[in-house]
């Protein structure tokens, strides 16, 4: 239902932003000593929590470049938004990507995959099929890690990386109530 996606993507962008940096987001003006970023990457910016994060940070912190990626159709453009046709199963695309920053601030995996060509979300484990569980071990596990891999020289140039990666309710170990989503 529409007001639960939405409930739980406002949540997610509360915990994504108190983990990010929660100095930055008590107030407009940072408590600590702490700049605030000047260039973030959030990947899988066009999708619902990725749309979401991207619309918060640029609210949030008025003179950053935020650069967010896109799959297949490229979305509206908007001040300080740069976006970037990305497929996150491709290795060679993420480093090209990564080539193109000297330095960032913050890059958030916001990429995620639940149903497709390849199946839908598994109600059983009697239900689990192969192909849908590589496709989504592609698409949710692996970009975390070319991520780090191929963006880790660049975040080591920031005076405060981060690293983060997001999903929905149900990749969460702790807070999946619905039961099922093995695969994601």
């Amino acid at each position: 239902d529409y007001a639960d996606t939405y409930l739980c993507n406002q949540l997610a962008i509360q915990k994504i932003a108190a983990c990010v940096n929660p100095c930055m987001i008590r107030s407009a003006s940072p408590s600590t000593s702490e700049e605030p970023p000047a260039t973030i990457l959030v990947v899988g910016g066009s999708g619902a929590i990725g749309r979401a994060t991207v619309n918060e940070l640029l609210t949030r912190f008025t003179s950053c470049t935020v650069h967010a990626t896109y799959h297949s159709s490229n979305p509206a453009k908007a001040d300080r938004l740069v976006w970037h046709k990305l497929d996150v199963r491709d290795s060679q695309q993420i480093k090209s990507l990564a080539k193109g920053f000297d330095h960032i601030d913050w890059v958030i995996n916001c990429a995620g995959y639940l149903h497709g060509e390849h199946g839908g979300p598994e109600k059983s484990i009697r239900v689990i099929e192969s192909d849908f569980l590589i496709e989504n071990i592609k698409l949710n596990t692996l970009p975390t890690l070319l991520l780090a891999k191929h963006f880790a020289a660049a975040l080591k140039k920031s005076p405060m990386p981060k690293l983060a990666t997001v999903s929905a309710r149900v990749g969460s170990i702790e807070d999946n109530r619905l039961g099922g989503w093995y695969s994601y």
